[in-house]
């Protein structure tokens, strides 16, 4: 039996009579925090709550390898080719340095708990749901809907719509990514395996960025997603009819079998989420802000976040009270502004991005690892009347409160 099913029994509050570090939520951020606390060598209880009883393949997680990264073993598969499409171009970049890679939610849930049952110090509270967190006192309380227990720090990893997340102020920009999946089995040699489609916006959208992303995993078959940035979105059943003619039309496939569909949306926010709650009460992952802002993407930003946590933990630092640079948080909100303001036109900010910017630069700037001249490039592609116009937006706006 896996690991991941292996933990379908509720406990109802944990073993130690010790405070423990509590993690709330069990998801991609909350097991990558309680594997890197084991590597930094925290011997301490470690209690992770979450209301799923299983751990199943509900995503698709992607990145570019840009250093050494918590998990990039386990990838199924990597690009050193990807293509940006837009009217009749057709853009495609090839790194020397680094690849673009996939990692299957399944494999890596199962490493992960694989890891955690045999720390003796760990122990996963499953069918769980956490009510709130009182942070007065010495030690911070957990409430979850089966009891309530002590815990020497509290982790927040239930994502950006936690119950502990405060209400957005007015004022921020506020889109958010929206994608429905499907992984195909088509009857005939269609895609090309050696190349993977970052953006096609031939099956455009009047009413803001709409494209498709596709990663091809064999040339028989491939995970094909429509994609839309915006406020809202259209159905689920358009969004089906859309790949539908996207597999047929576009692809020229006759028939194909939808292995499995996956479905979600990504905030794409210039709130600055709060890493720090109280002195003892802390966030990791989406909960933290640590979905970049400009483009959704957040793997590898995580995996670097909790790394810095366990490592000042383990050594009696204090812990880190932002999960970027600074200066990413500001070239973010400008070109969300930006996109913001010109939906309509939006694509040209990708392709020129694409056409113009090297692909190993891009790759680094997009995992939070870029140079000073990397990030000149990028500034260079974009259209400058409107990054200055939202730049001037930007820093007339009233900032807004965090507890940064």
């Amino acid at each position: 039996m896996s690991a991941a099913v292996a933990r379908s029994q509720p406990a109802v509050e944990p073993r130690s009579e010790e405070g423990p570090i509590a993690i709330l939520g069990a998801g991609l951020s909350g097991l990558s925090l309680a594997n890197a606390l084991l590597d930094a060598g925290v011997s301490q209880p470690i209690v992770l709550v979450d209301r799923r009883r299983t751990w199943e393949r509900d995503r698709t997680w992607c990145t570019w390898l840009t250093g050494p990264l918590r998990f990039a073993p386990l990838a199924s598969q990597s690009w050193w080719a990807w293509r940006t499409r837009w009217r009749e171009q057709d853009v495609v970049a090839r790194p020397a340095r680094h690849p673009y890679i996939h990692l299957d939610a399944r494999v890596v849930y199962e490493a992960a708990l694989d890891r955690l049952a045999e720390a003796p110090n760990v122990e996963v509270l499953t069918g769980c749901t956490v009510l709130g967190v009182d942070p007065s006192g010495e030690h911070p309380k957990v409430r979850t809907a089966g009891a309530t227990f002590e815990a020497d720090h509290v982790f927040d990893a239930m994502g950006a719509r936690s119950p502990l997340v405060r209400s957005r102020p007015a004022g921020e920009v506020e889109l958010v990514q929206r994608f429905l999946g499907w992984e195909v089995e088509v009857d005939r040699p269609v895609f090309d395996p050696s190349i993977m489609t970052l953006m096609d916006f031939r099956a455009g959208d009047e009413g803001g960025v709409c494209f498709m992303y596709v990663l091809p995993f064999s040339p028989t078959r491939a995970l094909v997603e429509h994609t839309t940035i915006g406020i809202g979105g259209p159905p689920t059943a358009e969004r089906r009819m859309t790949l539908e003619a996207e597999l047929g039309e576009r692809w020229r496939a006759r028939q194909w079998r939808v292995l499995r569909e996956e479905r979600g949306l990504i905030p794409m926010t210039t709130y600055p989420f709060a890493t720090h709650r109280g002195p003892r009460v802390h966030a990791v992952g989406a909960a933290a802000g640590a979905i970049r802002p400009s483009s959704g993407y957040a793997f590898t930003r995580i995996q670097r976040h909790v790394s810095r946590i366990a490592e000042a933990f383990a050594a009696g630092r204090p812990l880190p009270r932002s999960v970027g640079p600074a200066r990413f948080r500001l070239l973010d909100k400008i070109f969300l502004t930006a996109l913001h303001s010109r939906r309509h036109a939006s694509e040209e900010m990708f392709v020129s991005l694409a056409r113009t910017v090297p692909a190993d630069a891009m790759a680094r700037f997009m995992t939070d690892v870029s140079s000073t001249r990397d990030e000149a490039q990028i500034l260079s592609a974009l259209p400058k009347r409107h990054m200055i116009s939202a730049a001037l937006v930007t820093a007339t706006a009233s900032p807004s409160r965090s507890a940064r």
